[in-house]
Formats: structure tokens, C-alpha cells, sequence
């Protein structure tokens, strides 16, 4: 993971098409961020905030995957190089956080215990 996001700090500048040098550059500082906090709160043994970190890590570590699944998407529409490139690596990005961010949100609900320490079902 450091070395893929020490990567994309290097590459950013030289590969800076149509002005996703920025984006990279962003994704790869969460990522490590994200992966520093969740090995933090492992070792404090807070298993909840190392879970929800380390969701948020591998929402950046599939954004390649999704990048491809979208540009799959828009060369078969038959979109431009120059305006598939930057939306598309944008809509990779604000997808894989969007749905991540949601899981997070639902998982949130705090149901309160029944009789004997069971958790209500999930409805």
C-alpha cells in the first residue's frame, strides 16, 4: 500500500492528464492516512474505529478497479479520451467514498440489546 501510494505521489506530476494530478495526489494521502489510523486503532484495540478505517483505506485501494469499470463503461459509449479521462477517474473516486461513507452511516444504527444479550435482526 505505501509503495503503490508513494508511487502515485511520484507519478502524479508526470502523468497530470487534462488535471488529475490533483486527484491523485489526494486519493494517495487518504489512502495512507486512512491505513496509519486503522493500524493505530488496532493497536489501541479499538476494533470498531480500525474496521471503519480500514473500510475507508480499501475504498482507495479498489478505486483502480472501479476506474476500470467505468472506463469500460465510457469506451463503449464512445466518449472522448478528454472528457472520459477526468470524469471518469473523479466518478471512481466519489463512488467507492459515497458508498463506503454509507455503509458506515447505516451501520451506525445502534439497536439496543433484547432480553439475554442478543442483538436484534437486521430488518
Amino acid at each position: 500500500m505505501f509503495v503503490s501510494a508513494g508511487a502515485s505521489f511520484g507519478l502524479a506530476p508526470r502523468i497530470d492528464t487534462l488535471g488529475t494530478g490533483f486527484i491523485r495526489w489526494f486519493s494517495a494521502g487518504l489512502w495512507i492516512t486512512f491505513t496509519i489510523l486503522a493500524v493505530v486503532a488496532i493497536r489501541r484495540r479499538d476494533i470498531t474505529a480500525h474496521r471503519r478505517w480500514m473500510l475507508r483505506s480499501y475504498a482507495f485501494t479498489y478505486m483502480a478497479l472501479t476506474f476500470l469499470a467505468f472506463t469500460a463503461i465510457g469506451n463503449a459509449l464512445g466518449l472522448e479520451f478528454a472528457y472520459k479521462y477526468p470524469a471518469i477517474l473523479w466518478l471512481s473516486f466519489f463512488t467507492n467514498v459515497v458508498v463506503v461513507e454509507a455503509v458506515l452511516w447505516r451501520s451506525r444504527t445502534v439497536r439496543p440489546p433484547l432480553p439475554g444479550g442478543l442483538l436484534p435482526a437486521r430488518t
